[in-house]
Formats: structure tokens, sequence, C-alpha cells
């Protein structure tokens, strides 16, 4: 019979054509509606099932306790298996039970919640069937481990077999990975509902969160049973379990009401148990493979390697050893295996090495140098870094050995060339330096004693300017200060210090910027060079040279008075040429050592003519040809008479060609252009501007004008157009008269 709350709950009779049992509880666990199957099974009389007298068992044959019974209106599991027992005596009947609760309008279309619970019984067949379909899973699943080379393929046989064999409709395998939605990432699976996998994991019947649902899973170890709500599908989460950690769940669905008992529970713990093996060992296996290929290519490289590689084992045998340790020793390769470190290392003794293996041992590793010999029999420093490992249960030493003998021979020679620059400097008169990007002393020479009075000690910290007088410190500070902003190298600096006894020495200094390897400026490096007896010879002999050109001077004066004594109608034509040459080369921005000697040079250009006849050079009328070739010989006379003198300058030169003209028409040499010296070209434009301006025995003034014109039309003809125009711009813009020259000098 049929338990019904009131005749108005026939929206329910829909559940009288299904073949599995429906109950129906309200709010309160008062059952509501039980169609005929679950009156059938439950044997419910009109008094409720409150009144049954039957119990419930757990598929392990325990009795259920009364909160833990279906239908007593307790929180109780929503998707499981139980044994309802009718009466005492009576044979089991298993029921797989499922509960969902929903909300209904009543009688008076207000809403109310009720939980519908629907479960059916299994009998014995199907449960061997599910039984026998299992095992064939379990079977067909360990031919495909041992099949498998691959992760990936064994997990997508695996679920292949779960799917295909066992009828299951849906199949995956996932991994944990915190990134990846609800913490799970799905890596295999298979079955009719495989496309869905996806979207299916909303709502799980027990759990709140999904994401909180697979961390329990995750967390717990232990198979877990729950009810796919999207699907209507009973699951069940397998662990992949690691060193008592689970990473990865294998997880099953089963189909319809049919829920996993013990049974299937067990062989499907099994075959997780079992899958979990299959993919470490093929973990292993693969770990295995990449092991050896890593072997192989340390071996590849160890062996080619530059340095000697040696592995001694705690006998001090030669375990291994590579291509450099046979080309450094001579010794092949298998001449070295059958060899002991003693018989390379001739230092070593046995009470020596297991000192050095005990160090080696307790440090983890240890460097030193020592001497190896060769196969020839002669010895070679080396440079050793031994390293303690285990390797297949035994002790070995790896000693990677280095040829340092080019490195000797450089250390050598490094500490000759410092012994030799060592002593080079403070063998050396000069005081060497190094200042940081602060300009204090970081080291001075011991020679600072000898040119200072102080000891280097007592320069440390300081700066240059520390050791000069206030006025010259000023001045060099700021000379120095432009010289480190552009961080150049400067030379010949000359400055004055201040001994420890109070008198100035003059220095001359020189440095070098100093950058280290990042190209940062770290300071100056340089010597300071005592030039005060230098300087006071500088300026004995300076005023040695001005005496020496005061009488110079006067020689020349003296040469010119000569002249114009014989001459009266030239007087003062030199010492006028003299003064508008200078002018001129002034004008043209000439050096004033240049200007000095062309001075000079206009002062005696006429010297010559003291070899012409007075008659000649003071005779009114026109003179003959043979009176002018006498003339025209003046050059070269005057050049032989000063020739014989050792001026500064080409005093001699000058007055030869000052007749020269750059067309080749001059005399006496006929140069011409660039064989003509620049002072000879100036004297020769003075010459013909003074001359044609004054008067002669033979012609009366021509006048400045046509003095001007002459060589304005025979510019770059016979005179040079530079040295013309200088002379044009001196009379036109400059002022320059004859009629106001002072002194020549």
């Amino acid at each position: 019979m049929c338990f019904q709350a009131s005749d108005s709950l026939g929206r329910w009779d829909i559940y009288e054509y299904v073949t599995f049992g429906v109950v129906i509880q309200d709010a309160l666990g008062e059952i509501i509606y039980a169609n005929s199957v679950a009156c059938d099974i439950l044997r419910i009389d009109a008094v409720g099932v409150k009144e049954k007298s039957g119990r419930f068992i757990t598929r392990n044959g325990t009795l259920l306790s009364e909160e833990k019974c279906p239908f007593t209106g307790k929180s109780v599991d929503s998707t499981r298996v139980v044994g309802w027992i009718p009466a005492e005596g009576e044979q089991v009947r298993w029921l797989s039970m499922s509960s969902r609760t929903v909300t209904v309008e009543n009688d008076v279309q207000d809403l109310q919640s009720v939980t519908i619970t629907s479960f059916m019984e299994l009998d014995t067949e199907q449960r061997l069937s599910r039984i026998n379909r299992a095992l064939k899973v379990l079977s067909e699943s360990n031919q495909a481990l041992v099949r498998a080379q691959q992760e990936l393929e064994l997990l997508e046989e695996i679920c292949r077999i779960v799917a295909e064999v066992g009828g299951y409709p849906l199949t995956w395998v996932g991994y944990s990975e915190p990134g990846q939605p609800l913490g799970v990432r799905s890596v295999a699976k298979a079955g009719p509902c495989a496309a869905l996998l996806e979207n299916i994991y909303g709502s799980m019947e027990r759990y709140d969160d999904p994401q909180e649902a697979f961390s329990k899973m995750f967390s717990s170890g232990e198979p877990d049973i729950f009810r796919n709500i999207m699907l209507d599908l009973p699951a069940i989460a397998l662990p992949l379990i690691e060193n008592g950690k689970v990473f990865g769940l294998l997880m099953i669905h089963s189909e319809g009401m049919e829920i996993f008992d013990h049974e299937e529970v067990s062989l499907l713990t099994e075959l997780v148990n079992d899958l979990s093996y299959g993919i470490l060992s093929l973990r292993a296996r693969e770990e295995r493979k990449r092991n050896r290929e890593m072997l192989r290519f340390m071996q590849f490289s160890i062996d080619r390697a530059t340095d000697a590689v040696f592995w001694i084992d705690s006998e001090a045998k030669f375990f291994y050893v590579n291509q450099a340790a046979c080309r450094i020793t001579g010794f092949s390769r298998d001449e070295l295996l059958s060899m002991s470190i003693f018989q390379v290392d001739l230092r070593f003794s046995k009470e020596a090495w297991s000192e050095n293996w005990r160090q080696i041992k307790r440090l983890g590793s240890l460097t030193y140098e020592t001497y190896y010999r060769r196969k020839e029999g002669y010895e070679f420093p080396v440079e050793v870094t031994g390293d303690y490992l285990e390797y297949n249960e035994k002790e070995y030493c790896c000693a990677f050995v280095r040829d340092i003998s080019e490195r000797k021979k450089v250390v050598e020679a490094l500490r000759e060339s410092e012994e030799k620059f060592r002593s080079l400097v403070e063998s050396t008169s000069d005081f060497f330096w190094e200042i940081d990007r602060n300009e204090r002393y970081i080291y001075v020479s011991p020679k600072i004693t000898s040119l200072l009075g102080y000891y280097p000690e007592e320069i440390l910290g300081k700066t240059p300017f520390d050791l000069m007088p206030k006025i010259e410190a000023e001045r060099i500070s700021k000379q120095f200060q432009v010289i480190t902003a552009q961080k150049a190298p400067f030379d010949s600096l000359e400055n004055i210090l201040v001994h420890r006894d109070g008198y100035h020495i003059m220095v001359e200094t020189s440095g070098l910027p100093i950058f280290d390897e990042q190209g940062v400026f770290r300071g100056y490096r340089g010597i300071d060079r005592d030039v005060t007896e230098r300087k006071r010879a500088e300026s004995e002999l300076t005023l040695s040279l001005d005496k020496l050109s005061h009488s110079i001077e006067s020689a020349i004066e003296a040469m010119a008075l000569t002249v114009e004594m014989k001459d009266p109608y030239t007087a003062g034509h030199q010492r006028r040429v003299a003064i508008l040459a200078c002018a001129i080369a002034k004008e043209m921005n000439l050096p004033d050592k240049v200007v000095d000697g062309l001075r000079l040079a206009a002062v005696v250009h006429d010297i010559g003519k003291i070899y012409v006849p007075a008659e000649i050079l003071s005779k009114p009328g026109k003179i003959t040809e043979i009176e002018f070739s006498l003339i025209k010989t003046h050059p070269k006379v005057g050049f032989d008479v000063l020739k014989t003198i050792e001026f500064p300058w080409p005093i001699a030169q000058i007055v030869l060609q000052h007749h020269e003209r750059l067309n080749g028409k001059g005399y006496p040499a006929g140069l011409s252009a660039e064989e003509i010296l620049l002072e000879a070209k100036i004297l020769s434009v003075a010459d013909v501007v003074e001359a044609m301006s004054s008067h002669r025995p033979y012609r009366p003034a021509l006048g400045r004008r046509l003095a001007l014109e002459e060589i304005a039309q025979q510019s770059g003809l016979a005179y040079d157009s530079e040295v013309v125009d200088a002379c044009l711009r001196l009379f036109k813009e400059r002022g320059f008269s004859f009629e106001t020259l002072g002194d020549v000098g």
C-alpha cells in the first residue's frame, strides 16, 4: 500500500510508473509520500515507516545507528549503498540510495522544501556483474601498464579501458595544479560524457564549493564517493599517491542508480594503486634515461675539457681520467687507470695522501698547488681542486688539475717587473705619486723625502695643493679642475712646492687618468720632477741670450752705420725699411721671433754696398749698364759678409734674396715663388716702397702714392699678394707714415 499525507499529493503519482522506490519527506522529516515500489521493498503500512520492524546495515555488515539510518530526518550521506533486513532471519536486501532536496508549492500555493529519496534493490547477479566488470578492467589495465612507454599514453589507455571495458560513462585523470580552475588539470579522459568534462563540476553533492571538494580529495588520500548533480551520476575519486602525497585523481562515474559497493571500490582502489605505481615507474624510467643522457653529455664535456680531470678512489687509485689528463701527463688512459696518485705526484706519501683525503672529506673541497710528473720524467707545476663525492656507494676525490707552468712564468715575470719598477721608482730623482678622485695622495714614492723632506706616510691623505704656497695652490687648483673635468692627461705642468724647511722648489708635474675595469674614473697617477736647477740655468741662459742679442744688434747697427756713412743719400733708408718690414710682418700675425729676425736683416740689407764705389752710389746722373751691374752685386756681397756669423735667424739668406721677384726677374739668382723666403718677400716690398718714397742722387722722390700703386700693380706678379695687401692696409687703414716713424727697436 502506498503511504500518502493527503489526497492532494497526487502530484507525486508520476513516481508510480518508475521501477525504483521513491520516498518524499517534508522539512520535518515526516514521510508525505512513498510509491508502491518503496512500500513493497520497505514493507511500509498505513502507520508509516517509523513503525517498521526491520533494520539497516552497512556494506561491511555492521548495524547502522539511528541517526545514520534513512528516513529519520537526520543528516545522512546523500548517495550510498545500505543493506535492509525486513525482519529477523530474512535475507539482506541491498539498496542503492540517492537523495536530493527541492522546493515545491503546497496546497495553499506556499513554497515548501521536500527531500526526495530514490533507491533500487541491487540483486546478487547485478552485483557480481559489476564486480566481474571491475576485475576485467583491472586485468586489462595491468596489461596496459606492462606495455606503456609514455606517461600520457598510459593515462589515455587506462581511461579508455575503464570507459569501454568497464562501461563507465565518464573516466578521467586529473593532476594537482593550483594555478588551474578547481586546482586540478585534466590530462586524460574517456567515455560518452567525456566531452562535457569542462562543465560538469559546477556542483557536487556533499560539497558547497567544487574547489574545496577537490582540495579535500587531494588532502585525504582516501577514495571519495559523491554524486555529480549535473550528470545525476554517482562518482568515485581515487587518489594517485607518491610517498604518501596525492599528486592526482582517477575519477570514475557510474551509471543510473548503480552505486559503488565495497567489492567494486576495493578493485578500483587496487587499479589506482597499480596505476600510481605504473606512473611512478615510467617517471623513474624517464628520469634514468635523462640521467644517462646527461651522464653521457657530462662525460663528453668533461672528456673534452681543457683542465685535466682525475677521479681517485680512497686507495689513491685512478678510477677515471679525461683526455686532458692524458695530454698533460703524456700517459695513455689505460696507463693512467693502472696507476695511483703516488706515481704522478711524487710529493705524496701514503701518510700525506691519507691526510689530504681526510681534509677533502671534511671540507668537501680543497685547492692546493703541487707538481705532477710527465711520462718523460720531468715535473711541471699544477693547481689541483679536489672535490669529495660518493658514487655507487663508494667514495672518490674528483680532482680538477690545471697546468700552471705559463702562469708561474707570468707571475715570475711580473714579480721581476715589479722589482725593476720598484728599483726604478726608488732610484730615480723623480717623485712618483697617485691620487684618488678626491685629489688625495694614496701613494707616494720614497723620493718625496729627499725632494721635500717629508716621509711618504706623512703625505698620504693630503692633496698636492697642501704642499704649495697659498697663491700657487689657488692658481694650480683652477688649472687642475679643468683637467680633471675632462679626465685628460697632462704634461709638464709647472708649479711650486714648499720644502719642510720652508724654501720653494720648482717642479714639472705630468699625469695620466686612472680608470677601473668598468671605465669609472678613479684618479691620477704621475710624477713630479724637480726643475729648480734647470729653471735657474734657463734664467741665466736667458740673461746671457739677452746680452748676446744686444751685442748682435749693436754689431748690426754698426754695420748699417758703415753703409750710411759711405752713401749719405741713403742715410736712414735701412732703418725706415726695417720699421716698415716689421709692421707688415705684425699685420700678417707672424710670430715675434720671425719679426725679430726680419728687423735685423732689414737693418743691414744693403751692407753689400760697401763693395760698390762711392762715386757710383752718389752719382747724380743716369747710371750706365756696367755701373748698374756692379750695384746688383751688393746682395751677394752682403751674403758673403753675413754668412760667417751664426745668427738664430737666416739673416744672410734674407739679405741675399731681398731683390728676388716672384716672376723670376729679380737678382742675383733669379729665384721665383716658393724658392724665396717669406722674410725676403716682405723685405723686398718694404724696400721698394721706401726707395720710391725717398730722394736718390739720380732722381727726386716719386712719392708714396706711386710707390703703393707700383706694388699694387705687381701684386701676385713680382711681389707676394699677402705681403702687398698687408702693406696697403698699413698705409690706408692703419695710418702708417714714414714721417711719424720712431726708432726701429
